[in-house]
């Protein structure tokens, strides 16, 4: 390329050109600036608006995280601050039914008693090899583990023992249930029975039979055979309904009225001086009876007064003789621990239909506690998490595994 060589006009010609374009270049990035400048000052003007929304949408988007808990009574500690219906179905923990192929009978010297509740009594000497038939036709399950107990103590093949015949994808197996359980997969029962070999004497023995869904055996309850005559009481994490009472009164307030079935944990502050610690404090009704709970019985038990059945009401009897002051933090919790108290949120009774489904199970927080008012049913819940609960929940499982 050849090389130009420029005269001072010339160069002249050329400085003009190119101070021109270099302030043309400044009058358009001045102006560009100037919109830039006005769009900055419209964001900051709106981010007032920007936060709130956005404190809005990860309230009510973010925790969207769902989790599932199944048991007999569940507490959902982990649950959502925002309110949302909870998608709830009840099941039979017990999947024998009832009543039974056989009833009262008496087969080669045992005569065999059908106690009403599912469980059978056998008393006698057999003379040959017993067989009696709880079930003996088939019925489908969905398949899966599931877990079959109820042999009474003592037993084995040489005396006594329960016997199943099933099948998991059409291969059928049968099995002998001794006392600790047995956990199988399967997807159809053919048979439930229990044997009582030749010549083994029984007295009063009890036959529990129970086939439950899941890999562990857990204590027995009757076959529920209608879930719509069931009811599920839904409410927060403490049913006692007054949390404080000033002391002393001649009064008796109700510290809990309905109907609710479970283990549960009672506590209290006693923030008075008792001049009776023997005497009654707390008077507990349930199904099976009345319990009276005493000032020293709190004192005894620094992880709560532990209950179990179905109760129906508890009730503040100062025959303990409270002086002045007051007995506080009143809580009555599902579980076998006492844990942090929480004020009474609310108690409802829904009704429970026929298929297990249960409507308008409303979140509460910070605790969510569903029950049933009958033994023998599961509460199947899914929820809406509270992330940040969920988080350290996983990653303390997840620590837990790995020690």
């Amino acid at each position: 390329m050849p090389i130009v060589l420029l005269d001072e006009r010339d160069k002249t010609e050329l400085q003009e050109q190119i101070a021109d374009s270099a302030k043309a270049a400044k009058e358009y990035t001045d102006k560009e600036y100037g919109v830039l400048a006005d769009a900055v000052v419209g964001v900051i003007d709106n981010i007032g608006e920007v936060k709130a929304d956005k404190e809005y949408v990860n309230s009510t988007f973010a925790n969207a995280i769902t989790d599932n808990i199944s048991g007999s009574g569940v507490a959902i500690r982990d649950i959502s601050p925002v309110e949302h219906i909870l998608k709830v179905k009840a099941r039979r923990k017990n999947l024998i039914p009832y009543p039974f192929s056989n009833s009262t009978t008496t087969q080669s010297g045992i005569t065999f008693t059908d106690n009403g509740d599912g469980t059978i009594t056998a008393n006698g000497i057999p003379t040959e090899n017993v067989i009696y038939y709880f079930i003996n036709k088939s019925f489908v399950l969905p398949k899966g583990k599931y877990t079959f107990s109820g042999s009474p103590s003592g037993s084995a093949y040489e005396t006594h023992y329960l016997g199943i015949a099933a099948s998991v994808d059409g291969v059928n197996l049968e099995k002998g249930v001794y006392e600790s359980g047995l956990t199988i997969e399967i997807d159809t029962v053919r048979a439930i029975y229990l044997v009582i070999k030749k010549g083994n004497a029984v007295n009063n023995l009890v036959f529990k039979p129970q086939l439950e869904l899941g890999t562990e055996a857990t204590p027995y309850a009757p076959y529920v055979a209608d879930l719509s005559a069931v009811d599920l009481v839904a409410g927060g994490k403490n049913f006692a309904e007054i949390n404080s009472i000033k002391t002393p009164t001649s009064e008796k307030p109700i510290i809990f009225s309905g109907k609710i079935t479970g283990n549960f944990v009672l506590s209290c502050d006693v923030n008075c001086e008792c001049t009776n610690m023997g005497a009654t404090m707390f008077e507990v009704t349930s199904e099976d009876g009345t319990i009276e709970i005493t000032p020293y019985g709190f004192l005894s038990n620094p992880n709560g007064y532990p209950l179990n059945g179905t109760i129906t009401k508890i009730q503040f009897i100062n025959y303990s003789a409270c002086q002045a002051g007051s007995v506080d933090n009143i809580q009555l919790e599902p579980g076998t621990t006492k844990t942090d108290f929480e004020p009474h949120n609310g108690l409802i009774t829904l009704p429970i239909n026929a298929d297990g489904t249960v409507e308008g199970v409303k979140s509460i927080y910070p605790t969510t506690t569903l029950i049933p008012n009958t033994g023998g049913v599961v509460i199947d819940a899914e929820y809406i998490v509270d992330t940040k609960k969920y988080i350290n929940k996983k990653i303390a499982e997840y620590m837990a595994a790995k020690t």
